[in-house]
């Protein structure tokens, strides 16, 4: 059975829909929105008022809940219109068109940072759910939408977000929960099981570009001053400038009068340039800027498969955090994945768990993770499930990677400009041990208690 309920904006006042043609509710693990259809009879909505923007939607279908808003309300037009159209979004949808400034430059913690956004800008949320972060950051964020903010700080933390369909706000370290059902050969429809491998995103070399980051120690250089420009290796910060013993001033190229310093600074062109002293021989000493960049090999994939390259960004300067990402990724792409499509006859199942699928005759006897759901309903039939199903969880630069690219690099980091890039590149050879999908460092329990990925240990060289 389905139902619906709707509770227009600026009331509590909630309608039950009785009569409709169709409804459909979609939820998918690339994307944290998913989204409704409904079509309904003209009659049983014949004023349509209740049916704005922003109106609350909660289908049941057969215990299985969504919750979102209406975006496309139907629409009034003349002659016999018989069936109006109804769509809508869930809540995290919302957060495409909230426009973020913030600035939090006192070594915030992620999750301090995230339940501060949520305070700020989701005034419809009931409650936070947000794990502890002890990742440390300093962010300013000038006119970016908090959609991408907060996928921005999931890809610095490893971590996930979404709004549940209690409108509870949920930061929450990357694990899996078991759905407490099993598919088997007896509860789904024949004919609808369909798998295979997929090798089409294999990848054994792979290279991972991050954000640029601020060097631990210091570069030196001594150079013999004259009235020509001094090019400096990198790309400096916290200058400082000695001649003997004696402290030199610097100024910023451009900004401040020559007259007043000693040297001027161009950081973009990487030059000092000589102002009140002309001569002497100076000691330059600075930390620099970098790009993180690195490469991890898969050597037993390669030997299977040959040598496949693939390039993936983060935003992250923590070389460690960038490593775990591209292990993370690497470890999912070494191998073909199983993926494939099933329509069980009944059951409450959402993007991102895990389900245990039984089908001797295809040779599948697997917990398999639920990629993507579809529930269809239509009047007097049963409710109509598809799920879409692969033997590997999602990691989060597989998402970024889906959503094409639309996560853009830190605004700004307290220590420095980013847009520019000196190349300095820090290679890693990995010697990864190809898992197998029986041990691939994700340990399972029983339903309804949660699994969690655990970290690769090694080893590294350099």
């Amino acid at each position: 059975m389905t139902t619906i309920v709707i509770t227009p904006p600026s009331t509590t006042a909630s309608e039950t829909i009785k009569v409709y043609e169709s409804v459909t509710t979609q939820q998918s693990t690339t994307d944290r929105a998913g989204n409704f259809s409904m079509a309904l009879p003209f009659h049983a909505t014949a004023s349509l008022t209740s049916l704005v923007v922003g109106t609350d939607v909660v289908i049941n279908q057969d215990g299985h809940i969504f919750r979102g808003f209406i975006q496309n309300p139907p629409v009034t037009k003349n002659g016999p219109l018989k069936v109006v159209t109804v769509e809508g979004l869930e809540y995290a949808a919302k957060t495409q068109n909230i426009i973020v400034n913030e600035a939090y430059t006192a070594n915030s913690t992620l999750d301090s940072i995230v339940s501060a956004l949520a305070t700020a800008y989701l005034p419809f949320v009931t409650a936070l759910n947000i794990d502890s972060s002890a990742t440390i950051v300093n962010v300013v964020y000038s006119d970016r939408f908090l959609w991408d903010v907060l996928e921005e700080l999931c890809a610095l933390s490893g971590f996930g977000w979404n709004i549940d369909k209690d409108l509870v706000f949920n930061f929450y370290s990357q694990k899996v929960s078991f759905n407490t059902a099993s598919i088997t050969y007896n509860n789904y429809h024949k004919g609808t099981a369909s798998f295979a491998y997929d090798s089409s995103k294999l990848v054994n070399k792979l290279w991972v570009k991050g954000a640029n980051a601020i060097s631990g120690v210091t570069a030196s250089q001594t150079v013999v001053v004259t009235t020509a420009n001094i090019t400096l290796d990198y790309k400096p910060h916290r200058i400082a400038v000695k001649i003997g013993t004696a402290s030199k001033t610097v100024g910023i190229q451009n900004v401040d009068l020559a007259s007043a310093y000693d040297f001027l600074l161009n950081y973009n062109e990487k030059l000092l340039i000589p102002a009140l002293t002309t001569t002497g021989t100076a000691v330059i000493t600075y930390h620099y800027e970098y790009p993180v960049r690195l490469v991890l090999y898969n050597d037993p994939s390669s030997t299977t498969y040959g040598q496949l390259e693939d390039i993936i960004k983060v935003t992250t300067n923590d070389r460690d955090l960038a490593t775990q990402i591209g292990i993370t990724y690497l470890n999912k792409h070494a191998n073909p994945i199983l993926v494939g499509s099933i329509s069980p006859f009944s059951g409450n199942y959402r993007a991102g768990e895990a389900v245990r699928v039984t089908i001797p005759d295809l040779g599948i006897d697997d917990d398999l993770i639920i990629k993507s759901t579809s529930y269809s309903s239509t009047p007097t039939k049963p409710v109509v499930i598809n799920l879409s199903l692969e033997n590997r969880v999602d990691d989060i630069t597989d998402i970024l990677k889906q959503f094409n690219k639309r996560l853009d690099q830190l605004e700004k980091v307290v220590n420095g400009d980013l847009d520019s890039v000196v190349e300095q590149y820090r290679t890693f050879g990995d010697i990864i041990v190809a898992p197998t999908l029986q041990d691939d460092g994700i340990s399972f329990s029983v339903h309804d208690y949660l699994m969690a990925g655990m970290p690769y240990a090694g080893p590294f060289y350099i």
